[in-house]
């Protein structure tokens, strides 16, 4: 996670400070919510480096 570009570790951050368990539209229920949200920080830890690079 330390080798990620500045922009990148900033959005990473960004989401993680998103409370797992309160999904931020009333439309998309909790469950659904933290395991986009997982999906989102796993994503960026293992391909934000080379997606931020591709552009």
């Amino acid at each position: 996670m330390s080798d990620l570009p500045p922009a990148v570790a900033s959005e990473r951050d960004q989401i993680e400070r998103l409370f797992e368990h309160a999904s931020p539209c009333r439309y998309l229920p909790p469950a659904k919510w933290a395991a986009m949200r997982q999906n989102a920080l796993a994503f960026l830890d293992e391909h934000g480096a080379e997606a931020h690079r591709l552009g």
